[in-house]
C-alpha cells in the first residue's frame, strides 16, 4: 500500500489550534504533527486535511501529486477505508529546521502497528497561518530498512 503516508496527518482540535499561538514554534510543530497521527488513528480524513493548506499538496512513494485540501481528503478516505480496524501508526518527529519565523521543514518517522508496511519516512514543509501551523507539501518516502530489504531481495545488494 503505497499511500501509507498518512501515517503523518492528523486533525487539528481546537485545542491544539488555540495552543499553537502561544508556544515556542518546534513545540508547536509538533502539536501539529500530533494532530495528524491522531486523526489518521480515527480514520478521520476530513481532520487530517484540514491541517493542510488549502493548495497544500503530497506525494507518497511512488504515487500521484495530489493537489489541494479537497483532494488530499478524498484520497485520504480512499487509503483509510483499505486499512486493517485494529491498524494504528505512531509518528516521531525526527527533526525541525526553522526557515523563518513562519517556514519550518519537518523530519518524521512513522510506524505502522500492523500491515506490509512497518515504516516510512517524511519530510514536510509547515507554515504558520493566522496563528497556526498548517503542512503545505507532504512528501513520503519508504524506509530505509525497507528500501534495503528489497533490494537484497532483489539481488541488487552483495
Amino acid at each position: 500500500m503505497r499511500r501509507t503516508w498518512f501515517c503523518m496527518l492528523v486533525a487539528c482540535a481546537p485545542s491544539v489550534a488555540s495552543a499553537q499561538g502561544t508556544q515556542a514554534p518546534e513545540a508547536a510543530i509538533r502539536e501539529h504533527q500530533a494532530a495528524l497521527a491522531a486523526a489518521i488513528n480515527r480514520r478521520d480524513a476530513a481532520a487530517l486535511a484540514l491541517l493542510f493548506t488549502a493548495d497544500g499538496d503530497e506525494i507518497n512513494v511512488d504515487g500521484p501529486r495530489t493537489d489541494g485540501r479537497d483532494a488530499i481528503r478524498a484520497a485520504t478516505q480512499r487509503e483509510l477505508a483499505t486499512w486493517p480496524s485494529a491498524r494504528r501508526f505512531t509518528l516521531e518527529v525526527t527533526g525541525v529546521r526553522m526557515l523563518t519565523p513562519d517556514i519550518a521543514i519537518m523530519e518524521t518517522t512513522a510506524t505502522f502497528s500492523e500491515g506490509p508496511v512497518q515504516s516510512n519516512r517524511g519530510t514536510s514543509v509547515v507554515v504558520r497561518r493566522d496563528g497556526k501551523w498548517l503542512t503545505a507539501m507532504l512528501r513520503v518516502y519508504p524506509s530505509a530498512a525497507t528500501r534495503d530489504d528489497c533490494a537484497r531481495a532483489c539481488g541488487l545488494t552483495a
